[in-house]
């Protein structure tokens, strides 16, 4: 948008709005927002990984079944932190760094 002031000057701007139309639950004392179905069910990387891992498998399996290509970055983000929980268990606690080493979900 541009104004003409006169003899050739014009004065340039721009505006620029974000307007977000959020729909809320009426009838409690406090308002919430409203969740929707989809909200309830996403799966998580993690929720998929504990899937998967129902049987033991090994870190190259989890890596190349979740799409990823680098497993160190892999492994710091999902698996350690899933280790740390005891969400996931190594097959060969003593030998953490074994070539047979598997993983698998905690029942």
């Amino acid at each position: 948008m541009s104004i003409k002031l006169g003899k050739g000057q014009t004065v340039a701007f721009m505006v620029h709005a974000t307007i977000k139309n959020k729909k809320y639950l009426v009838g409690s004392e406090t308002t919430t927002p409203q969740v929707n179905q989809q909200d309830k069910t996403q799966v998580t990387p993690q929720d998929k990984i504990l899937e998967f891992c129902k049987i033991p498998r090994s870190k190259n399996e989890i890596v190349a079944y979740m799409g990823y290509k680098d497993p160190r970055y892999f492994t710091k983000e999902y698996m350690k932190p899933l280790l740390k929980n005891g969400e996931l268990v190594m097959t060969i606690p003593d030998k953490p760094n074994s070539k047979n080493q598997k993983y698998v979900t905690k029942k």
